[in-house]
Protein backbone atom coordinates (compact mmCIF):
# COMPACT_ATOMS: atom_id res chain seq x y z
CA UNK A 1 0.00 0.00 0.00
CA UNK A 2 2.46 2.17 0.77
CA UNK A 3 4.34 1.41 -2.56
CA UNK A 4 1.01 2.62 -4.48
CA UNK A 5 0.88 5.55 -2.31
CA UNK A 6 4.31 6.59 -3.38
CA UNK A 7 3.45 6.25 -7.28
CA UNK A 8 0.69 7.83 -6.97
CA UNK A 9 0.54 11.17 -5.36
CA UNK A 10 -2.67 12.34 -6.51
CA UNK A 11 -4.72 9.56 -5.55
CA UNK A 12 -6.20 11.15 -2.66
CA UNK A 13 -7.33 15.25 -3.14
CA UNK A 14 -6.27 17.97 -1.50
CA UNK A 15 -2.64 17.02 -0.80
CA UNK A 16 -3.02 17.60 2.80
CA UNK A 17 -5.32 14.58 3.14
CA UNK A 18 -3.53 12.84 0.86
CA UNK A 19 -0.63 13.57 3.46
CA UNK A 20 -2.41 12.63 6.40
CA UNK A 21 -2.86 8.95 4.95
CA UNK A 22 0.60 8.56 3.91
CA UNK A 23 1.57 9.45 7.30
CA UNK A 24 -0.47 6.82 8.95
CA UNK A 25 1.27 4.16 6.58
CA UNK A 26 4.66 5.24 7.96
CA UNK A 27 3.45 4.35 10.73
CA UNK A 28 2.68 1.16 9.96
CA UNK A 29 -0.96 -0.50 9.73
CA UNK A 30 -2.38 -3.19 11.25
CA UNK A 31 -4.29 -6.16 10.01
CA UNK A 32 -8.07 -5.45 10.50
CA UNK A 33 -11.03 -8.38 11.02
CA UNK A 34 -13.80 -8.32 8.98
CA UNK A 35 -15.92 -9.81 11.79
CA UNK A 36 -16.87 -8.77 15.02
CA UNK A 37 -17.57 -10.82 18.08
CA UNK A 38 -21.64 -11.11 18.36
CA UNK A 39 -21.76 -10.62 21.83
CA UNK A 40 -20.31 -7.28 21.71
CA UNK A 41 -22.14 -6.11 18.60
CA UNK A 42 -25.30 -7.88 18.40
CA UNK A 43 -27.37 -6.00 15.74
CA UNK A 44 -24.51 -6.38 12.53
CA UNK A 45 -24.82 -8.69 9.64
CA UNK A 46 -24.22 -12.73 10.62
CA UNK A 47 -20.94 -13.97 9.18
CA UNK A 48 -21.78 -17.08 6.60
CA UNK A 49 -21.73 -20.51 8.90
CA UNK A 50 -20.44 -18.39 12.04
CA UNK A 51 -23.26 -17.23 14.43
CA UNK A 52 -20.14 -15.82 16.68
CA UNK A 53 -19.67 -13.07 14.52
CA UNK A 54 -21.25 -10.25 12.50
CA UNK A 55 -19.11 -8.52 10.02
CA UNK A 56 -17.53 -5.36 10.48
CA UNK A 57 -19.47 -2.54 9.96
CA UNK A 58 -17.27 -0.78 7.27
CA UNK A 59 -16.15 -3.58 5.36
CA UNK A 60 -19.40 -4.74 4.66
CA UNK A 61 -20.53 -0.58 3.68
CA UNK A 62 -17.41 -0.45 1.91
CA UNK A 63 -18.32 -3.43 -0.65
CA UNK A 64 -21.50 -1.82 -1.47
CA UNK A 65 -20.21 0.25 -3.70
CA UNK A 66 -19.21 -2.83 -6.31
CA UNK A 67 -21.81 -5.48 -5.27
CA UNK A 68 -24.22 -2.74 -6.00
CA UNK A 69 -22.84 -3.01 -9.40
CA UNK A 70 -22.98 -6.46 -9.92
CA UNK A 71 -19.56 -7.57 -8.78
CA UNK A 72 -19.20 -11.01 -7.59
CA UNK A 73 -22.35 -12.41 -10.13
CA UNK A 74 -22.97 -12.98 -13.61
CA UNK A 75 -25.37 -10.00 -13.75
CA UNK A 76 -22.09 -7.68 -13.43
CA UNK A 77 -23.38 -5.75 -16.40
CA UNK A 78 -23.17 -2.24 -14.55
CA UNK A 79 -19.86 -3.22 -12.65
CA UNK A 80 -18.03 -3.70 -15.89
CA UNK A 81 -19.77 -0.55 -17.67
CA UNK A 82 -19.15 2.11 -14.47
CA UNK A 83 -16.12 0.51 -12.36
CA UNK A 84 -13.16 1.57 -11.35
CA UNK A 85 -15.06 5.30 -10.72
CA UNK A 86 -13.36 7.98 -11.31
CA UNK A 87 -13.96 9.21 -7.66
CA UNK A 88 -15.84 8.66 -4.33
CA UNK A 89 -16.80 12.06 -2.63
CA UNK A 90 -16.18 11.88 0.82
CA UNK A 91 -16.45 13.50 4.25
CA UNK A 92 -12.92 14.14 6.14
CA UNK A 93 -14.08 12.06 8.75
CA UNK A 94 -13.95 8.96 6.94
CA UNK A 95 -11.18 9.55 4.80
CA UNK A 96 -9.12 6.61 6.25
CA UNK A 97 -11.39 4.14 5.61
CA UNK A 98 -11.88 4.75 2.22
CA UNK A 99 -8.65 6.11 1.45
CA UNK A 100 -6.99 2.82 3.35
CA UNK A 101 -8.93 0.09 4.07
CA UNK A 102 -11.39 0.41 0.79
CA UNK A 103 -7.82 0.24 -1.16
CA UNK A 104 -5.98 -2.93 0.89
CA UNK A 105 -9.95 -4.62 0.22
CA UNK A 106 -10.02 -4.03 -3.52
CA UNK A 107 -6.30 -4.87 -3.71
CA UNK A 108 -6.83 -8.22 -1.74
CA UNK A 109 -9.65 -9.18 -4.31
CA UNK A 110 -8.13 -8.13 -7.35
CA UNK A 111 -10.23 -5.43 -8.15
CA UNK A 112 -9.02 -1.99 -9.80
CA UNK A 113 -9.02 0.50 -7.27
CA UNK A 114 -11.09 4.06 -7.64
CA UNK A 115 -8.73 6.74 -9.66
CA UNK A 116 -9.28 9.40 -6.78
CA UNK A 117 -10.35 9.67 -3.14
CA UNK A 118 -11.73 13.55 -3.14
CA UNK A 119 -12.46 14.56 0.39
CA UNK A 120 -14.53 17.76 1.54
CA UNK A 121 -14.55 19.55 4.62
CA UNK A 122 -17.28 20.37 7.38
CA UNK A 123 -19.06 23.10 7.40
CA UNK A 124 -19.60 25.49 10.49
CA UNK A 125 -22.63 28.07 10.89
CA UNK A 126 -21.50 31.46 12.41
CA UNK A 127 -18.03 29.97 12.82
CA UNK A 128 -19.47 27.09 15.72
CA UNK A 129 -20.04 23.14 14.72
CA UNK A 130 -23.52 22.15 14.12
CA UNK A 131 -25.31 20.83 17.18
CA UNK A 132 -28.86 19.97 18.02
CA UNK A 133 -28.00 21.50 21.36
CA UNK A 134 -27.09 24.58 20.44
CA UNK A 135 -30.07 24.64 17.87
CA UNK A 136 -27.62 26.48 15.53
CA UNK A 137 -28.52 23.12 12.50
CA UNK A 138 -29.57 24.46 9.40
CA UNK A 139 -32.50 22.91 7.45
CA UNK A 140 -31.25 22.32 3.79
CA UNK A 141 -35.46 21.87 3.07
CA UNK A 142 -36.77 24.99 4.50
CA UNK A 143 -33.34 26.93 3.25
CA UNK A 144 -34.18 26.25 -0.25
CA UNK A 145 -38.17 26.70 0.05
CA UNK A 146 -37.35 30.31 1.41
CA UNK A 147 -34.78 31.65 -1.04
CA UNK A 148 -35.23 28.60 -3.71
CA UNK A 149 -33.14 25.62 -4.64
CA UNK A 150 -30.17 27.51 -7.29
CA UNK A 151 -29.47 30.19 -4.57
CA UNK A 152 -28.38 28.28 -1.78
CA UNK A 153 -26.73 25.63 -4.00
CA UNK A 154 -24.57 28.77 -5.59
CA UNK A 155 -24.01 29.53 -2.44
CA UNK A 156 -22.09 26.51 -0.97
CA UNK A 157 -20.42 25.93 -4.20
CA UNK A 158 -18.88 29.76 -4.36
CA UNK A 159 -18.16 30.34 -0.82
CA UNK A 160 -17.13 27.12 0.47
CA UNK A 161 -13.86 25.83 -0.96
CA UNK A 162 -14.37 21.94 -1.15
CA UNK A 163 -11.21 21.13 -0.14
CA UNK A 164 -11.85 22.70 3.65
CA UNK A 165 -13.90 23.58 6.10
CA UNK A 166 -16.52 26.57 5.33
CA UNK A 167 -18.84 28.51 7.28
CA UNK A 168 -22.21 29.66 6.75
CA UNK A 169 -24.24 32.39 7.77
CA UNK A 170 -27.67 34.23 7.34
CA UNK A 171 -25.30 37.57 6.57
CA UNK A 172 -23.17 35.36 4.25
CA UNK A 173 -25.80 34.39 2.56
CA UNK A 174 -27.68 37.23 1.79
CA UNK A 175 -24.92 39.64 0.93
CA UNK A 176 -23.96 37.18 -1.75
CA UNK A 177 -27.26 36.48 -3.06
CA UNK A 178 -27.47 40.38 -3.69
CA UNK A 179 -24.13 40.73 -5.09
CA UNK A 180 -23.47 37.86 -7.49
CA UNK A 181 -27.04 36.72 -8.03
CA UNK A 182 -29.52 40.17 -8.01
CA UNK A 183 -26.70 42.23 -8.55
CA UNK A 184 -24.84 40.08 -11.07
CA UNK A 185 -26.21 37.48 -13.36
CA UNK A 186 -30.00 38.80 -12.80
CA UNK A 187 -28.82 42.13 -13.27
CA UNK A 188 -26.89 41.46 -16.42
CA UNK A 189 -29.81 39.07 -18.25
CA UNK A 190 -32.35 41.40 -17.73
CA UNK A 191 -30.39 44.26 -19.21
CA UNK A 192 -29.23 42.47 -22.16
CA UNK A 193 -33.09 41.30 -22.70
CA UNK A 194 -34.48 44.59 -22.26
CA UNK A 195 -32.25 46.10 -24.55
CA UNK A 196 -32.67 43.59 -27.47
CA UNK A 197 -36.59 43.95 -27.26
CA UNK A 198 -36.13 47.76 -26.74
CA UNK A 199 -33.24 48.48 -29.94
CA UNK A 200 -33.93 45.06 -31.81
CA UNK A 201 -37.29 44.20 -31.84
CA UNK A 202 -37.12 41.39 -29.68
CA UNK A 203 -34.66 39.28 -31.90
CA UNK A 204 -31.01 39.03 -31.30
CA UNK A 205 -29.21 40.57 -34.31
CA UNK A 206 -26.37 39.41 -36.53
CA UNK A 207 -23.04 40.88 -36.13
CA UNK A 208 -21.51 43.42 -37.67
CA UNK A 209 -17.98 43.33 -36.88
CA UNK A 210 -16.49 40.86 -34.81
CA UNK A 211 -15.46 41.86 -31.44
CA UNK A 212 -12.53 39.76 -30.50
CA UNK A 213 -12.04 41.55 -26.89
CA UNK A 214 -15.20 39.91 -25.59
CA UNK A 215 -14.43 36.66 -27.62
CA UNK A 216 -11.01 36.05 -25.90
CA UNK A 217 -12.16 37.47 -22.71
CA UNK A 218 -14.58 34.57 -23.29
CA UNK A 219 -12.27 31.91 -24.17
CA UNK A 220 -10.36 32.69 -21.65
CA UNK A 221 -12.33 32.52 -18.74
CA UNK A 222 -13.75 29.44 -20.08
CA UNK A 223 -10.45 28.24 -19.89
CA UNK A 224 -10.04 28.52 -16.23
CA UNK A 225 -13.34 27.40 -15.69
CA UNK A 226 -12.37 24.07 -17.02
CA UNK A 227 -9.41 23.95 -15.23
CA UNK A 228 -10.84 24.57 -11.59
CA UNK A 229 -13.87 22.26 -12.19
CA UNK A 230 -11.18 19.33 -12.94
CA UNK A 231 -9.36 20.04 -9.61
CA UNK A 232 -12.20 20.01 -7.78
CA UNK A 233 -12.16 23.88 -7.37
CA UNK A 234 -15.84 24.62 -8.14
CA UNK A 235 -15.48 28.30 -5.79
CA UNK A 236 -12.64 29.07 -8.20
CA UNK A 237 -14.35 28.07 -11.49
CA UNK A 238 -17.71 30.16 -10.26
CA UNK A 239 -15.11 33.00 -9.34
CA UNK A 240 -14.03 32.67 -13.11
CA UNK A 241 -17.62 33.07 -14.21
CA UNK A 242 -18.80 36.06 -12.71
CA UNK A 243 -15.22 37.60 -13.95
CA UNK A 244 -17.01 37.50 -17.16
CA UNK A 245 -20.42 38.58 -15.85
CA UNK A 246 -18.96 41.54 -14.69
CA UNK A 247 -16.95 41.92 -18.45
CA UNK A 248 -20.10 41.82 -19.92
CA UNK A 249 -22.11 44.50 -17.41
CA UNK A 250 -19.09 46.41 -17.59
CA UNK A 251 -19.14 46.86 -21.17
CA UNK A 252 -22.38 48.15 -21.13
CA UNK A 253 -22.27 50.64 -19.04
CA UNK A 254 -18.73 51.81 -20.68
CA UNK A 255 -20.78 52.01 -23.88
CA UNK A 256 -24.10 53.27 -23.01
CA UNK A 257 -26.03 51.62 -25.51
CA UNK A 258 -29.29 53.76 -24.76
CA UNK A 259 -26.54 56.79 -25.59
CA UNK A 260 -25.60 55.25 -28.70
CA UNK A 261 -29.01 54.97 -29.75
CA UNK A 262 -30.11 59.11 -29.48
CA UNK A 263 -26.69 59.19 -31.44
CA UNK A 264 -28.32 56.99 -34.26
CA UNK A 265 -25.73 54.52 -33.63
CA UNK A 266 -27.80 52.06 -34.05
CA UNK A 267 -25.93 49.15 -36.05
CA UNK A 268 -23.42 49.35 -33.63
CA UNK A 269 -25.73 48.98 -30.60
CA UNK A 270 -27.51 46.06 -32.28
CA UNK A 271 -23.51 44.51 -33.09
CA UNK A 272 -22.76 45.44 -29.08
CA UNK A 273 -26.43 43.43 -28.49
CA UNK A 274 -25.44 40.17 -30.60
CA UNK A 275 -21.88 39.85 -28.82
CA UNK A 276 -23.52 40.17 -25.07
CA UNK A 277 -26.39 37.28 -26.43
CA UNK A 278 -23.66 35.01 -26.90
CA UNK A 279 -21.71 36.02 -24.08
CA UNK A 280 -25.01 35.52 -21.89
CA UNK A 281 -25.35 31.78 -23.49
CA UNK A 282 -21.56 31.27 -23.00
CA UNK A 283 -22.30 32.27 -18.76
CA UNK A 284 -25.25 29.53 -18.65
CA UNK A 285 -23.02 26.94 -20.00
CA UNK A 286 -20.46 27.15 -17.23
CA UNK A 287 -23.08 27.85 -14.18
CA UNK A 288 -25.14 24.80 -15.79
CA UNK A 289 -23.58 22.49 -13.33
CA UNK A 290 -24.13 24.60 -10.44
CA UNK A 291 -27.26 26.54 -10.84
CA UNK A 292 -29.18 24.49 -13.45
CA UNK A 293 -32.59 25.97 -13.43
CA UNK A 294 -30.97 29.34 -13.86
CA UNK A 295 -28.80 27.98 -16.91
CA UNK A 296 -31.83 26.59 -18.46
CA UNK A 297 -34.27 29.57 -17.82
CA UNK A 298 -31.34 31.40 -19.84
CA UNK A 299 -31.10 29.44 -22.57
CA UNK A 300 -34.94 29.81 -22.87
CA UNK A 301 -35.00 33.34 -22.75
CA UNK A 302 -32.35 33.47 -25.48
CA UNK A 303 -34.85 31.60 -27.82
CA UNK A 304 -32.84 28.44 -27.35
CA UNK A 305 -34.01 24.60 -27.14
CA UNK A 306 -32.74 23.39 -23.82
CA UNK A 307 -32.47 19.78 -24.04
CA UNK A 308 -30.53 20.21 -27.78
CA UNK A 309 -27.95 22.26 -26.19
CA UNK A 310 -27.33 20.64 -23.09
CA UNK A 311 -27.24 17.61 -25.26
CA UNK A 312 -23.75 18.94 -26.83
CA UNK A 313 -20.49 18.26 -25.63
CA UNK A 314 -18.98 21.19 -23.32
CA UNK A 315 -16.41 21.48 -26.11
CA UNK A 316 -18.98 22.56 -28.44
CA UNK A 317 -20.81 24.69 -26.28
CA UNK A 318 -18.17 26.88 -25.26
CA UNK A 319 -17.32 27.36 -28.90
CA UNK A 320 -18.00 31.08 -29.56
CA UNK A 321 -20.64 30.93 -32.34
CA UNK A 322 -24.29 32.40 -33.74
CA UNK A 323 -26.64 30.03 -32.01
CA UNK A 324 -28.57 32.78 -31.30
CA UNK A 325 -28.97 35.39 -33.94
CA UNK A 326 -32.55 35.83 -35.05
CA UNK A 327 -33.71 34.06 -31.90
CA UNK A 328 -37.09 35.73 -30.50
CA UNK A 329 -36.71 36.13 -27.17
CA UNK A 330 -38.29 35.26 -24.30
CA UNK A 331 -37.89 37.47 -21.41
CA UNK A 332 -39.67 36.75 -18.22
CA UNK A 333 -39.14 38.18 -14.21
CA UNK A 334 -36.24 39.31 -12.94
CA UNK A 335 -33.96 35.57 -12.34
CA UNK A 336 -33.33 36.54 -8.94
CA UNK A 337 -34.80 39.56 -7.33
CA UNK A 338 -32.97 41.17 -4.67
CA UNK A 339 -33.30 40.40 -0.80
CA UNK A 340 -33.58 42.97 1.64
Amino acid sequence: MQFFFEQNPGFVYPAHRFKEMKNILKEGLEDVSVSRNKEKLPWGIPVPDDDTQVMYVWFDALTNYITALGWGTKKDKLFKQYWPADAHVIGKEINRFHSLLWPAMLMSAGVDLPKQIAVHGWMTVDGQKMSKTIGNVINPLELTDKYNLDAVRYFLMREIAFDNDGDFSNAKFLERYNADLANGIGNLSNRILTMIEKYCEGVVPKTVEVNKEIIDFAKKTSDEYNEMMLIWRFDRALESAWKFVSYCDQMISDKQPWVMVKEGKNAEVCDMLHHLAEGLRHIAVMIWPVIPETSEKIFVQLGLDVSKELAKPLSELQNWVQLTVGNKINKEGQLFPRLL
